[in-house]
């Protein structure tokens, strides 16, 4: 399943996209959305496959063109620095910038045309980015932005509709997020879910009783318990027989 966020603040160009997304045959979620503010928290909460982006969002600012800032600002995280980003625009000459600086996959004018369109997305969705067992897992909270380094991961545990995410070194509480939304973003097989709220990096675990169902940590982060639900598949993610 690739995440596609579209940003565009007209409402039938946000449909026109939209559809033209579902008619190719690859496996797509659209994220539509007509305000910097909610793109950029869905581009921290997910991880986006490809950026289809208005370059002018704000039609209240002269010469706005927050959609090119906004790229600007997701290529400084690093899981973003080389997903594809398409711009749409009727500007005459955006290219210039958009290519050179942004690394632009693409770029449709308008009005759409449709089949060139579906062409291009259709390609920016076969691009695949090289995974990066080093890289960030990016939240967010009270507006703030935190980089957490995904090998440096020990444990996450849900409770009480807030995640906690201990590391080597700290501890960072967010809210509003879920094991499933976890697994998803840090898309490795290290991490490993051993109970409905918390989730293991297996090279940080020191041993397994398998019996008493419980799994000890190494250097001291404690024991974690393994729920019958999810014994099965935890004991086939580790390879044990």
């Amino acid at each position: 399943m690739k995440n596609v966020l579209i940003l565009e603040d007209d409402g039938a160009m946000l449909e026109a996209i939209g559809k033209i997304i579902s008619e190719i045959e690859i496996s797509t979620f659209v994220y539509k959305i007509n305000t910097l503010t909610d793109a950029y928290q869905i581009a921290i909460e997910h991880d986006i496959s490809l950026f289809i982006i208005d370059i002018i969002i704000d039609r209240s600012v002269r010469n706005d063109v927050s959609g090119l800032v906004f790229v600007e600002n997701i290529r400084k995280i690093e899981k973003y620095a080389f997903v594809p980003v398409i711009f749409m625009t009727a500007l005459t000459d955006p290219e210039l910038h958009a290519y050179r600086q942004l690394h632009c996959y693409g770029y449709l004018g308008k009005p759409l045309v449709v089949e060139e369109a579906k062409k291009l997305i259709e390609e920016a969705l076969k691009y695949s980015i090289p995974k990066n067992e080093n890289s960030m897992l990016y939240t967010r909270k009270d507006g703030i932005i935190y980089a957490v380094k995904k090998s440096e991961i020990v444990y996450i545990k849900s409770h009480g509709g807030k995640i906690v995410i201990k590391t080597l070194k700290d501890e960072l509480t967010v809210y509003y997020r879920n094991c499933r939304d976890m697994l998803k973003e840090l898309d490795s097989d290290k991490y490993i879910q051993c109970n409905r709220s918390t989730i293991v990096n297996r090279d940080y675990i020191q041993n397994v009783d398998l019996i008493n169902r419980v799994v000890k940590m190494k250097d001291d982060f404690g024991i974690v318990q393994l729920g019958k639900v999810m014994k099965k598949s935890f004991m086939d993610k580790m390879g044990y027989d």
